[in-house]
């Protein structure tokens, strides 16, 4: 929740860290445990990922 009131989607930082090709992503407390992500480097790390999935979805959907 924001100090809004309104609530917002976003990853979970431990579920960031499970996946070594996004670890880079997430940031760490004192202790070195997952504790944050920055949001401005992942979104552009996505776009490349995105476009190969829907590029293998195409090709799946134009076999059937």
């Amino acid at each position: 929740n924001s100090s809004s009131g309104r609530r917002h989607a976003g990853f979970i930082a431990e579920d960031l860290w499970e996946l070594p090709t996004l670890r880079q992503f997430v940031t760490y407390d004192e202790d070195g445990k997952p504790d944050a992500i920055a949001y401005d480097r992942l979104t552009a790390a996505l776009l490349p990922l995105l476009l190969d999935v829907d590029t293998r979805l195409t090709a799946l959907e134009a076999r059937a």
